[in-house]
């Protein structure tokens, strides 16, 4: 083809986006685009990491107008693309730029124009079922969900949308003493996609935390966001799914966690800064560890906490990204402190006193544009610097991650990601607060100490750990964990994914090592420790030990897998298909002095072949 029709074609092609009626229709619209729409937000990863875009928030979910702008630049550079990254360039412009009204078969909407106020009406469906094939009758679990959705404009800078989910839902009856999360599920990659309690579909006035009988449940998210100035100014109002970080998963706010209530906003003042802040409403829920019904009353109400959290993102220049995160998890109360914006919820927390849990972390980024982009981020829960032997102090609690993530030449749309993460024993929890004023009632609390009946008037013992729904709100593993992780992932061809994985985790037993799991500090609250009772922070005359202190859980797992979207053929499904090979196996360094598997009957070695498959029917 004559390069001055190759350069023609590309100017048109622009000109028709600039000009269109429907891309100044959508280019009002500010709702954001869900996380769950990986190869969207890994597309635009990969654009950041070979310089045909510029600096991107790492706080997400993005705006629909954002991504707009963000495609629309990708699209000035499509040159750097391979013919067939730019068919998938093209089809996500025609998705989230162009968005031509088309039959309800073909795009799921129904759409009410008006200059003032456009509406759409919509749906779309998901399911996903997972078991290890080496138990396959008794591990075979999923679950399905059926959504509708509104949304809309009013006027130019603001958008609305809420979508409700209905579902089924089933997980079989694991042993808790050895997963965290379903074992027909890979480890450690299990999410809840329901809200509040389930209902047993046998006994459906009953209220059950996981569904390990057939069970129906509920999902719920709902946003009102606006967009001011070229997307310099996004303010946000709803329940959603959050990420706040630059790695393969964030220490701070995780696409895994689940969704929450909050006010939010991120200014942009210049290109090379960015404020964000959020304040929100945690909800109740048991951990995997504790999924005993104790009745909706009795489990939420020690779980009554709010989420307040500030981050500062610098990128002086294209090789260099820092970052600065301030956030804390109080009890609910009209703390104004926590909730504005511009303050540091550590310095708030000295004029109201010590009734929270505070956390504060940041972030170092490295890039050699077009290449690749190197990273470290330190999440810090507690720490006492003057105690001496900070490494062995339990009372020291944080999280490290450092990685490498690469754009591979001669393969599409690739990157390989080499990780580390470690989370130190107890962080991410806290000791529960016992005399919390506003939840402090005269009498003790009920036999347990834990779980009194509201009507005996119990003494509130809140607990105020970094966790949303009976999940950790940030990366998801449990304290006292270390991970290895090699990704290869890549969008091929247009419609087609696949990915290859290998991660190693060692994570302490709860029985054995204290400070690996989410409960709170000596699991009850009369009987807990504080800083109170245990001034020097030594949390029992205890000393920690990584991989020495105790029996430990090894995870070495191999998994691969792909997706296909036939939107390519105007055909409204999306299927994927997972296999990861796990192999768990126990040591106990404190007896043994060797980290040779102890395979016996309490800690057998165990193999699993798990096969995940997922189908999505979305016609957008």
């Amino acid at each position: 083809m004559p390069k001055q029709l190759v350069i023609s074609t590309r100017v048109v092609f622009t000109l028709i986006l600039v000009f269109s009626g429907p891309y100044h229709t959508l280019a009002q619209t500010h709702q954001s685009v869900p996380i769950s729409q990986t190869l969207l937000y890994e597309f635009l990863d990969i654009a950041r990491i070979r310089g045909m875009v510029g600096q991107l928030p790492a706080v997400k979910p993005y705006s629909l107008s954002l991504i707009n702008r963000a495609l629309l630049e990708i699209n000035t550079n499509r040159s750097k693309l391979q013919s067939h990254e730019q068919d998938v360039l093209d089809d996500l412009i025609e998705r989230y730029v162009i968005d031509e009204d088309q039959p309800i078969n073909l795009d799921g909407d129904v759409r009410l124009e008006d200059d003032i106020f456009p509406t759409r009406l919509g749906w779309h469906a998901s399911a996903v079922a997972s078991g290890d094939f080496n138990r396959f009758r008794d591990s075979l679990n999923g679950s399905g969900v059926a959504n509708g959705y509104i949304s809309g404009d009013l006027g130019k800078h603001l958008s609305w949308r809420a979508q409700l989910g209905l579902g089924g839902f089933l997980v079989e009856d694991y042993n808790t003493d050895y997963s965290y999360g379903p074992t027909g599920w890979q480890p450690y990659s299990y999410t809840k996609r329901w809200d509040g309690g389930i209902q047993p579909i046998s006994s459906l006035g009953s209220f059950i935390q996981m569904p390990t009988t057939p069970a129906i449940g509920f999902s719920y998210e709902t946003e009102i966001a606006a967009s001011m100035w070229e997307n310099r100014v996004d303010l946000r109002f709803g329940r959603l799914r959050h990420e706040w970080g630059i790695g393969e998963g964030s220490l701070r706010l995780d696409a895994s966690a689940r969704p929450f209530f909050a006010l939010e906003g991120t200014l942009r003042p210049f290109k090379w800064i960015s404020l964000s802040t959020i304040t929100g409403i945690l909800e109740y829920g048991e951990t995997y560890r504790n999924i005993d019904d104790f009745h909706i009353a009795f489990t939420s109400r020690e779980q009554q906490n709010m989420f307040s959290a500030l981050q500062m993102e610098i990128t002086p220049t294209d090789w260099l990204y820092l970052s600065f995160f301030d956030a804390g998890i109080y009890p609910k109360r009209p703390e104004w402190g926590y909730v504005h914006p511009f303050m540091s919820r550590f310095l708030s927390q000295n004029n109201t006193g010590d009734s929270d849990n505070l956390m504060m972390g940041g972030s170092i980024g490295l890039s050699w544009p077009g290449i690749l982009r190197s990273y470290i981020s330190v999440y810090l829960d507690e720490a006492r610097f003057t105690a001496g032997d900070f490494f062995h102090n339990p009372a020291n609690m944080y999280s490290l991650q450092v990685g490498v993530k690469a754009a591979i030449p001669g393969i599409p749309l690739s990157t390989l990601t080499v990780q580390y993460t470690k989370i130190e024993p107890f962080t991410y929890t806290h000791y529960a607060h016992v005399n919390t004023p506003w939840y402090t009632a005269p009498d003790s609390a009920g036999a347990d100490g834990r779980h009194g009946s509201p009507n005996d008037h119990p003494d509130y013992a809140m607990d105020t750990g970094y966790m949303n729904g009976g999940e950790s709100l940030a990366y998801a593993l449990e304290p006292n964990s270390d991970e290895i992780l090699i990704k290869l992932k890549s969008h091929i061809r247009r419609g087609v994914t696949w990915h290859g994985v290998y991660r190693m985790i060692r994570h302490g037993f709860p029985g054995s090592v204290p400070g690996s799991s989410f409960d709170t500090w000596g699991f009850s609250p009369k009987g807990g420790l504080t800083p109170d009772n245990d001034p020097n922070g030594a949390y029992g005359g205890s000393r920690k030990d990584f991989l020495k202190d105790g029996v430990y859980e090894w995870f070495h797992i191999f998994s691969a897998g792909g997706t296909l979207d036939m939107r390519i053929w105007n055909e409204p499904v999306q299927m994927g298909l997972d296999y990861s090979f796990v192999f768990l196996y126990y040591t106990d360094y404190s007896v043994n002095k060797h980290f040779r598997a102890l395979d016996s009957s309490y800690f057998p070695n165990t193999f699993r072949n798990i096969v995940t498959f997922t189908i999505g029917v979305s016609p957008y």
